[in-house]
């Protein structure tokens, strides 16, 4: 994709988000964050992304919202999808907070191949995988702290499913400026309802993320969550937990017909305890 068709899809995707974020008093653009490939010492592509922040104000904490991932039997998916979760970076606004909504390396119009998928079902590599997704999620976290609206000590990773994942791994980082982590549906390697490549593994990589992680974090799964189970993430929240003793689970009760993207419906009971969590430890301005 050349320069000049970015600028058109990023006026073209700016104008939408606008016309969305209107409606709600915020202000709204499209960006590209430089990312700088491994052993690079200068961005050599881009990735696409969203910024909302409150129209009112200076300075805001930040919350950075990381996507999920149909999986590498998708490629069309991938390239399909486009910054979203309208209802929760709608809901982190109306809260006061300054949102990044960005698309990894192979998703939506971001450059690059995908870095994270953890290669074979039998031996999967899931904390490789993770700290590949930590690596996009920290070009964001970069060109974020660089705005002048963002207050750079209260950062907030948000993720979904293999974004929840990627953002427990970038916390095992302890990137500066980050206070907490609010995982919906945090996993990766599901296949099928139910079946999870080498669980066992992915339980491991939990808790060589929790060895690390030093700030709180909520772990939001629905009871009839179809990929992870109550039982099974119960036991990669025990694992990271184990290390991380800030770390916090919340059940949620079921959802239609499965409550993995529970986070993209509103009133459905995650919004009073994220509040609950965000309001006790993220550190007043």
């Amino acid at each position: 994709m050349n320069a000049a068709t970015r600028r058109v899809l990023a006026v073209v995707s700016c104008l939408a988000i606008a016309a969305v974020c209107g409606l709600r008093g915020a202000v709204a653009e499209s960006v590209r964050i430089p990312f700088a490939l491994p052993g690079a010492t200068a961005a050599a592509i881009t990735l696409e992304a969203a910024v909302y922040r409150p129209a009112s104000g200076t300075r805001f904490p930040l919350a950075v919202v990381n996507h999920g991932d149909p999986g590498p039997s998708h490629p069309d998916e991938r390239r399909a999808m486009h910054p979203a979760y309208d209802v929760l970076r709608t809901w982190l606004v109306d809260h006061g907070y300054a949102v990044i909504v960005p698309m990894r390396r192979g998703f939506g119009s971001s450059d690059g191949d995908v870095a994270e998928d953890s290669g074979s079902c039998h031996n999967p590599d899931y904390v490789a995988s993770g700290l590949a997704g930590a690596d996009d999620i920290e070009a964001a976290l970069a060109y974020m702290r660089r705005q002048p609206f963002v207050d750079s000590n209260r950062i907030v990773l948000v993720g979904h499913s293999s974004g929840g994942f990627g953002s427990l791994a970038e916390a095992s980082r302890r990137p500066q400026g980050v206070v907490a982590v609010v995982s919906f549906a945090g996993g990766r390697g599901q296949v099928g309802p139910g079946d999870v490549c080498s669980p066992d593994k992915l339980v491991a990589a939990m808790g060589a993320f929790g060895t690390t992680t030093r700030v709180p974090t909520l772990w939001i799964y629905s009871e009839n969550d179809q990929y992870f189970s109550p039982a099974f993430a119960r036991q990669m929240f025990a694992a990271f937990a184990a290390g991380s003793p800030q770390a916090e689970f919340y059940g949620a009760p079921p959802y239609d017909s499965s409550g993995h993207t529970l986070v993209n419906h509103a009133g459905t009971g995650w919004e009073s305890v994220v509040d609950a969590f965000l309001k006790k430890v993220v550190p007043g301005p």
